[in-house]
């Protein structure tokens, strides 16, 4: 869903006192790529990598201007823990997605 701030979140949960990392994808409305990786990213099971995908609308109204400046060029933008991840490639799908996500996880 869409949420007054501008950022989508897919609630998962396994119980009380699960912690899930929030992976922040920072995309806007009308962005085939960006579109296309968040499609991607809700197909893989990650909640087995204990990740709940938020999706940030960077032209939403409620946006910071700061991060409209810092990703206007740049979307789609993963980012882990507020650290951006490198850029992840269009053909990346399934399990290649899965294994670059693997590999670009804090230890």
């Amino acid at each position: 869903f869409q949420a007054e701030d501008g950022i989508r979140d897919q609630p998962r949960s396994r119980g009380l006192g699960d912690v899930y990392k929030r992976q922040r994808l920072y995309s806007r409305q009308g962005c085939c790529l960006c579109a296309g990786l968040e499609e991607r990213l809700r197909q893989l099971d990650l909640g087995s990598l204990d990740l709940a995908l938020v999706t940030v609308d960077i032209d939403h109204p409620d946006t910071p201007s700061e991060c409209k400046a810092r990703y206007d060029f740049e979307v789609p933008v993963l980012a882990l823990n507020n650290k951006e991840l490198p850029r992840v490639s269009p053909r990346l799908s399934g399990d290649g997605l899965l294994k670059w996500l693997v590999k670009h996880l804090p230890a």
